[in-house]
């Protein structure tokens, strides 16, 4: 749904270069999604900590309060 907008307003200004637009913003968009996974796991956990706080009755893994507590929502 996101890349109709963007898609469909890069067809119009350069409607004989499709292919290579449809690229360049679908690829856009994955780049976007590689780099911001690196920059934000930098930022939360910037120590590369392991996860060490089990929960076996939901076979979950979480992290201490030194990278959870850097989380704000």
């Amino acid at each position: 749904m996101s890349y109709k907008v963007p898609l469909v307003c890069s067809w119009e200004y350069f409607p004989h270069k499709k292919g290579l637009i449809t690229g360049i913003v679908v690829g856009s968009y994955g780049f976007g999604s590689f780099f911001f996974g690196l920059i934000s796991t930098k930022l939360a956990n910037p120590d590369n900590l392991a996860a060490t706080i089990e929960d076996p009755e939901n076979n979950l893994t979480f992290f201490g309060p030194e990278v959870a507590d850097r989380y704000h929502l």
